[in-house]
């Protein structure tokens, strides 16, 4: 009866660590990875006025585009700036919004 126990014990708690540690050292290890790219960021000049956004790519000589191309897995560098007015740049996938105020440059 105590070896039944001890090994149904022994078992469960070896699956329930296992559920819990193996995820979190995945996930570590994909944020370590990207740590490791951002010595290489690809940098992106955003441009806001009234009713569009305009992209650059300057590392890659691309200028003026309409639309946001990122490729998956880089580190992305976002230098922010308005002609006119205040606008907020959001991409709802990343969670993150950032303001883009008249006369500053925002990363």
């Amino acid at each position: 009866w105590a070896p039944f126990v001890v090994t149904w014990l022994v078992l469960a708690i070896g699956i329930n660590l296992a559920n819990t540690i193996y995820p979190g050292m995945v996930g570590l290890e994909q944020l370590w990875g990207i740590q490791l790219d951002t010595k290489n960021p690809l940098v992106i000049d955003v441009t806001a006025q009234q009713w569009k956004w305009t992209f650059s790519y300057p590392k890659q000589g691309v200028t003026d585009v309409s639309q946001l191309v990122v490729p998956e897995g880089r580190t992305i560098y976002f230098v922010l700036r308005t002609k006119d007015v205040m606008h907020d740049f959001w991409v709802p996938a990343w969670g993150e919004k950032k303001d883009v105020i008249p006369n500053e440059v925002r990363h």
